[in-house]
């Protein structure tokens, strides 16, 4: 598929720490006495704190990695949740290419030259088509696939050292340091937060798997 769909209701003022999850997501935002509103989030590249309102309630529809949505595009999004879920079908179609290369950049397993070369292209006319489609750099998904993927692991009761090998760092500082870099908290620190690693565990890049982004 590519989106899902969630619904959160506010209870008291409260602040959120959202990470870096490789998606988009459309909200909309209803409050007592007025109309709903629609936000698209972008593609973080660190933690963010967003305040939330009590009384809030908030569908969100969260498009999978590499599904974006340009401009001209939020015109014809609604508050009224079916009409958007068509238009994200009608949109699905558009962005088939970009969600392809997001998946084929995305492993840090095959280089980045590796890729292009599979593709048939040089690796700066890869580069160029991610600016084409208006997606961050490759390296911003590489990066970030690498780190959700250690930042799961952070689940287990595996060492840190180990977790760091499995994953393509060099050794455990380097890991500190990317891990802190994309989620605010070092290793250590984050595998104390069970709420934010159950967040890290939510779909997102790393963990959409195939039969969730192909094509209708």
């Amino acid at each position: 598929m590519f989106f899902t769909q969630w619904e959160h209701e506010v209870v008291s003022n409260t602040e959120a720490t959202v990470l870096p999850d490789g998606c988009r997501d459309i909200l909309i935002i209803e409050e007592a006495f007025s109309d709903p509103s629609i936000k698209i989030t972008h593609w973080d590249d660190r933690a963010r704190t967003v305040d939330l309102v009590k009384g809030q309630r908030i569908s969100g529809f969260r498009l999978c990695p590499g599904f974006t949505v340009k401009n001209d595009d939020i015109a014809e999004l609604s508050a009224d949740k079916n009409k958007t879920r068509h238009f994200i079908d009608y949109l699905a179609l558009v962005n088939r290419e970009s969600i392809e290369l997001v998946n084929e950049v995305a492993d840090h397993k095959a280089s980045l030259q590796t890729v292009a070369r599979r593709a048939g292209v040089s690796t700066r006319t890869l580069q160029r088509k991610f600016k084409k489609l208006a997606l961050p750099k490759p390296e911003y998904w590489r990066l970030l696939y690498r780190a959700r993927l250690a930042a799961n692991a952070l689940a287990t009761t595996a060492p840190l050292v180990d977790i760091a090998g499995e994953y393509g760092y060099s050794d455990q500082a380097h890991m500190t340091r990317d891990i802190t870099r994309w989620f605010g908290l070092s290793p250590a620190q984050l595998r104390q937060e069970t709420t934010l690693l159950d967040e890290v565990s939510q779909l997102g890049l790393g963990n959409w798997t195939a039969e969730q982004i192909s094509i209708k």
